[in-house]
């Protein structure tokens, strides 16, 4: 385990640390189309948006806008990441900020692929709402 964490926090080469950043980046990208594509297909089958914006854009624009709004965000991200200056913030500070993005973008298409289930297993299929058992049908 210390070996693990030692290599983890080592000094890396200029090229291995691009190359690092690199790799954090892709994956944020990837887990973000991932999100993209498992958003479209629960809201498909009666999902809801949770981003308050994100949903706005696709009440308006559809699938389409949503996927161009998602990208335009992660776009400003990664460019962020790569502009701004080192002094202010160095690559591995910026590969470690890349990485948490990715696992944030990871965790929430875990959490639209469990409601996508949770949606076609609904009782009379996605379309159904269920009322609380207080409220009475009129």
């Amino acid at each position: 385990m210390r070996m693990v964490a030692g290599r983890l926090f080592s000094r890396l080469s200029p090229r291995d640390d691009h190359a690092a950043f690199l790799l954090a980046a892709a994956a944020y990208v990837l887990f973000s189309l991932f999100d993209w594509i498992t958003t479209a297909l629960s809201l498909r089958v009666g999902g809801a948006e949770g981003n308050p914006l994100a949903a706005s854009v696709f009440s308006i624009f559809g699938n389409g806008g949503l996927l161009v709004f998602k990208g335009v965000v992660v776009a400003v991200i990664i460019a962020i990441l790569m502009v701004i200056p080192r002094r202010i913030m160095s690559l591995r500070v910026a590969t470690w900020i890349a990485a948490i993005f990715a696992i944030v973008s990871a965790l929430i298409v875990i959490h639209n692929v469990q409601a996508y289930a949770s949606l076609l297993s609904a009782p009379h299929g996605p379309t159904y709402h269920a009322t609380a058992p207080y409220e009475h049908l009129i």
